[in-house]
């Protein structure tokens, strides 16, 4: 079974206009398929905006740090 997801366009009640790309691996026959639609129409006007994260301005790191988990936690090896 494959999931193919596509948008629809609804022109009128009962009619809807539909652009589906299937994938090169189905081969010509005859397939059953099931079209479910959302509640709600998609709004592709609004566009979600990306999160902006604040920017610091920090100091290069030493270049003698080494990070090691030893160095980090002592003998304990937490």
């Amino acid at each position: 079974m494959k999931a193919i997801e596509t948008d629809i366009f609804v022109q009128t009640p009962g009619q809807a206009v539909v652009d589906l790309r299937i994938p090169p691996e189905i081969k010509q026959g005859h397939y059953r398929a099931v079209v479910i639609i959302e509640e709600y129409p998609v709004n592709r006007k609004r566009k979600k905006k990306g999160v902006r994260f604040p920017m610091f301005d920090t100091e290069p790191v030493n270049p003698n740090n080494t990070f090691r988990r030893g160095d980090l936690y002592g003998n304990d090896g937490r």
